[in-house]
């Protein structure tokens, strides 16, 4: 059976899927032509959203976990952007067409962006709109809190400082401004000013 643009087109997401499984075992005996084709085709190797061991989250995992994008996750945060922002265009990179967010894509690499932002000390504190271009329409915005001796609040939110105080369970803005609510619930993790 020859393999080519058109009979990927008619496969089943899950029959592509088990397709490119066995040219990855049989590499070496021409499976890497039709693993090209089916990277090249944009065709999803799934009909649902992505599993842990899916290629692709896998590949989004080493991405997002690397140095150099923690580096570009600290920078979009100080420019006041989603963090998910400074690495996608590393996801894009790396993955091409099979990064988008019709399989969940985005949303996992949101998810993982999470993961390594709250393992820096850092808390959600809004959503944010992705540059023009980006894959992701949207994601999260990323602040650390403190708590002072005296009750108030600071949101270190993307480089600029932003004074709270607590009233009735939230947290609300002193002045300045701040791309998210003006309250925010105060469960948050709070470190204490040294």
């Amino acid at each position: 059976m020859t393999i080519d643009l058109q009979t990927l087109r008619t496969m089943s997401p899950e029959r592509r899927a088990q397709l490119y499984e066995n040219a990855r075992r049989k590499r070496d005996e021409g499976g890497q032509a039709i693993i090209d084709l089916i990277d090249s085709s944009g065709l999803p190797l799934r009909s649902g959203g992505m599993t842990l061991n899916d290629p692709v989250y896998l590949a989004m995992e080493e991405i997002i976990w690397s140095h150099a994008a923690r580096a570009r996750l600290l920078e979009a945060v100080e420019e006041g952007l989603p963090a998910l922002a400074g690495v996608e265009p590393m996801i894009r990179e790396t993955l091409g067409e099979r990064y988008h967010p019709h399989d969940q894509g985005t949303a996992n690499a949101g998810a993982i962006v999470g993961e390594v932002m709250r393992h820096l000390g850092f808390t959600p504190v809004g959503m944010g709109k992705m540059p023009q271009g980006s894959v992701a329409k949207t994601a999260k915005l990323w602040g650390k809190v403190r708590r002072d001796r005296v009750g108030l609040y600071e949101l270190l939110l993307q480089g600029s400082r932003e004074r709270f105080t607590e009233v009735g369970g939230f947290a609300r803005s002193q002045g300045g401004s701040c791309p998210s609510p003006s309250a925010l619930p105060l469960t948050l993790s709070w470190y204490p000013w040294e």
